[in-house]
């Protein structure tokens, strides 16, 4: 009798703070799945924010929020492989992939997941977070992102400044 074996996806994402300090998950979802699949759904081609699509944010592995901390995570350039091993997680790859589009079709809700993390947007941030997308080649989105956050006043932008001693 042969065994049948099931091809799942082992994916890895990271988080990388201002200051450069990185944590990452490992997962393992039923089924095949690819990051060609994924990436017209990141923002930029790049970027992606867990919790959206029901895994978890990376954020507080590193401790307690600072001005350091922004709501995007991505994904290292194998982070992708097929596995055998059971699945870790109840998301199947196609409800991943699904998970996927309707967060990118109706936008990545940073506001939400600033307050999810409980996370506020200093000044350093916006130089900090254009920076991140100008080196990625997406200042325009950046901008897009700004005017959104600035003119809704349906998604709350919480800034605040670091007094100068």
């Amino acid at each position: 009798m042969f065994e049948v074996i099931t091809m799942n996806t082992r994916i890895t994402y990271f988080y990388c703070d201002g200051g450069n300090n990185k944590t990452w998950h490992e997962l393992d979802v039923q089924g095949k799945i690819s990051f060609s699949q994924v990436e017209p759904f990141l923002e930029c081609r790049y970027f992606f924010i867990p919790s959206q699509i029901g895994l978890p944010d990376l954020q507080n592995r590193l401790g307690a929020p600072t001005d350091d901390d922004h709501v995007w995570h991505h994904f290292p350039s194998d982070a992708f492989t097929p596995t055998a091993d059971p699945p870790t997680i109840c998301i199947t790859a196609r409800i991943l992939l699904k998970r996927f589009h309707f967060a990118f079709a109706n936008g990545w809700d940073v506001s939400a997941a600033m307050d999810r993390n409980n996370l506020k947007l200093s000044p350093r941030d916006f130089e900090q977070l254009r920076a991140l997308f100008s080196k990625a080649g997406y200042s325009a989105v950046f901008d897009r992102y700004m005017e959104k956050l600035q003119l809704c006043p349906s998604l709350p932008l919480q800034i605040h400044t670091t007094p100068q001693i």
